[in-house]
This record gives structure tokens, C-alpha cells and sequence, in this order.
């Protein structure tokens, strides 16, 4: 408890330190079905709030596939983001977003590993008030370093995990009536208890534009995410 207890604080200080215009809280529960040792079904099922005067809400569900291979992963996916924003009026925003991925650990040992992460996605937004549509092609890439931490630990699927991360996100345009990413950097704590439950808590300060193309600014999210997981039996569950 005094890891989570050092990573709130933290958090805290880097908050008020970065002068974030714009504050957000997500949470996600994030199941896996692992059906082999090459294959595993997962998803999202998410709420996210923005805290603040124009209020936001997005609703997530983003069931997904992994094939393992030797050296690398492929992923794919359908991401479906339902939005509502209150700014005196109620606006109503659907989102399908199919992507596509490749990830892959390296260098990466007992303790030490740096994730690679490039992903494409298509994005098709309705404004169902306004009646207007918008699609955009993304790429994103993100790279994590992750430390593992077992020392004081005696069963070694019980672990602490400390990460940092950066993503890049290129857009092919502005999209209209949603939310744009241009770039992270995200610190996380993950504790795993058994090969079926792990939990992670993350703050990220993200440069994105909402709702409104070219205005860009700075925020910053909390975001907890549950990992329960089935099937065969493998702690396959690693993002």
C-alpha cells in the first residue's frame, strides 16, 4: 500500500506542477479469454468524465483479438465510443473505430522490457444531433519501459510493475465533434496477484483537441483498469 499510497502523491504534485488546463477520470474493466498460448480474445469496457464547467462523458466497448507469435504480436480490433457533451446544449457523438496492430518486446529479460506498439485505425464519427459524419485515418506508436519487481515476493506471479510511456499519434485530418490525441506520456503501477487478476492505476498527460480542430491544449487523466482473466493458463494478459 505504500507503492499506491507514493503513486497517488506523486501524481498529485505532478498535476499542480504541469498547470493542466483540462482534468479527466477514466475507468476501465479490461477481460481476457485465453484460448491458447497463441491466441486470446480481450476488450474494453470503459467510462470516461471530464472534470470541469463543459462536462463530457464517453461510454467504451472495444472487443478485440491477439495472435501471439515468436518474436511479435498482431492485434486487431472494433473500438465503439459513445459521447454526450454538456455545454448548455446536449450533443450526441457515436465513434466506430476498427484498428489494426503490431506489437513486440525489446529488448526484454527477467526484469527489464521496452514495448513497441504501432496501431492503425479508421475512425467513422457520427453526430447524431447535427447529422454530420467525418472519417479520418490514424497511426499511433507507443513505446513502454517497464521494470518488474518480484524481490519481496514469493509466489513469482504476484508482482509490482512500475512503466513509462510515450505515444505519438498522427491523424490524416482534424476530426470533428471528438476527441483528437496528438501525443502521451503516461506512468503506471500495476500489481498482479495471480495469473487470473491484476489491477493498474496510470496518470497521463495527454495534447489533444475536443470538439473543436486546430485549438489544441494540454490535459491530464487518472485512469484505474481491472484485468480479470480465463481460459488457458497463462498470464497472457499484458497489453
Amino acid at each position: 500500500m505504500k507503492l499506491v499510497r507514493l503513486f497517488i502523491l506523486f501524481s498529485c504534485f505532478a498535476c499542480k506542477g504541469f498547470g493542466q488546463t483540462d482534468q479527466q477520470f477514466w475507468i476501465d474493466l479490461n477481460p481476457y479469454i485465453v484460448t491458447s498460448e497463441t491466441l486470446t480474445f480481450y476488450g474494453d469496457l470503459g467510462y470516461r468524465i471530464e472534470l470541469g464547467d463543459n462536462v463530457w462523458n464517453r461510454y467504451v466497448f472495444r472487443p478485440s483479438i491477439r495472435k501471439t507469435f515468436t518474436n511479435f504480436n498482431i492485434t486487431g480490433g472494433i473500438g465503439n465510443f459513445i459521447t454526450t457533451e454538456y455545454d448548455g446544449e446536449d450533443d450526441f457523438t457515436y465513434e466506430l473505430r476498427p484498428f489494426q496492430g503490431i506489437q513486440k518486446n525489446w529488448p526484454n529479460n527477467e526484469h527489464f522490457k521496452i514495448g513497441h506498439y504501432l496501431r492503425s485505425e479508421q475512425r467513422f464519427v457520427w453526430d447524431i444531433d447535427d447529422k454530420e459524419f467525418n472519417f479520418s485515418f490514424r497511426a499511433r506508436y507507443r513505446i513502454r519501459l517497464n521494470y518488474l519487481h518480484r524481490a519481496f515476493l514469493k509466489n513469482r506471479l504476484n508482482y509490482w510493475k512500475f512503466y513509462v510511456a510515450g505515444e505519438a499519434f498522427i491523424s490524416s485530418q482534424n476530426t470533428n465533434y471528438t476527441i483528437s490525441e496528438q501525443s502521451r506520456l503516461t506512468l503506471g503501477l500495476e500489481r498482479s496477484f495471480n495469473r487470473s487478476r491484476k489491477f493498474r492505476m496510470e496518470v497521463t498527460w495527454q495534447r489533444q483537441d475536443v470538439f473543436r480542430p486546430n485549438l489544441p491544449f494540454n490535459s491530464i487523466y487518472f485512469r484505474l483498469r481491472l484485468y480479470p482473466s480465463w481460459g488457458y493458463q497463462q498470464n497472457n494478459n499484458e497489453e
